[in-house]
C-alpha cells in the first residue's frame, strides 16, 4: 500500500475513481489501505476524489471493502479514522470483526511485529511496538536483613516463653 501512495496525487485519485468499480476486491482493498499513506497535501488537494473513492467503497458488495470504507469514513474531511463501534453501523461488521479478533487469538504475539524487528534497538522497538510492561516480581529478590531475622528470632522466643508460662498457670490453678 506504501509502494502506490506516492503516486496518488490529486489527477491520479481521479483515474483511480473512474475505474474502482471494475477492480477486484483486493486491488479495492490495496487503493483504500493506500489512501492511509497519501500525504496530507494531496489528501486536501484530492479530497473530493477521496471521498468519492471512500463512498464507492461502502457501496461496493464486497463485505470487506465496505468495512474498510467505513473505516476511512472521516479520513476526507477530518484526516481521521472512524472509531466508533461499527458493529453498530452494519449488521455484517460484527461477523467481520469477530473472525478478525478470532484470528488475531490463534495468532502468536511474535508474528504480529514487523520482519526487522529482532533487528532493532530497543528505543525503535519501543515505538513500532509500543513500550513493554514492565515483568511482576514474583518472589522477594532480596534477603531479609540482619536486623529483620534477629527480630523475627526474639518476638518468636518471645512468644513460646508467654506460651509456656500461660500453660503452667493453667497448670497450678487447675
Amino acid at each position: 500500500a506504501q509502494s502506490i501512495s506516492a503516486f496518488l496525487n490529486c489527477d491520479q485519485l481521479n483515474n483511480v475513481a473512474g475505474c474502482f468499480e471494475e477492480l477486484r476486491p483486493l486491488m479495492k482493498l490495496k487503493v483504500l489501505l493506500a489512501l492511509l499513506y497519501v500525504p496530507t497535501r494531496n489528501l486536501v488537494d484530492g479530497q473530493t476524489q477521496v471521498a468519492r473513492l471512500i463512498e464507492m467503497g461502502m457501496d461496493d458488495e464486497d463485505d470487506w471493502v465496505c468495512l474498510v470504507a467505513d473505516i476511512l469514513r472521516p479520513l476526507a474531511a477530518q484526516g481521521t479514522l472512524n472509531t466508533v463501534d461499527l458493529s453498530s453501523t452494519q449488521p455484517t461488521h460484527t461477523a467481520m470483526i469477530k473472525q478478525i479478533k478470532d484470528a488475531l487469538k490463534e495468532t502468536k504475539h511474535s508474528e504480529l511485529l514487523p520482519r526487522e524487528a529482532p533487528y532493532l534497538n530497543s528505543t525503535a522497538l519501543g515505538f513500532i511496538a509500543g513500550s513493554r510492561q514492565p515483568v511482576a516480581a514474583h518472589f522477594g529478590s532480596c534477603r531479609p536483613s540482619k536486623a529483620t531475622n534477629t527480630r523475627r528470632d526474639v518476638m518468636q522466643k518471645a512468644h513460646e516463653v508467654q506460651r509456656k508460662n500461660a500453660n503452667s498457670l493453667q497448670r497450678r490453678e487447675g
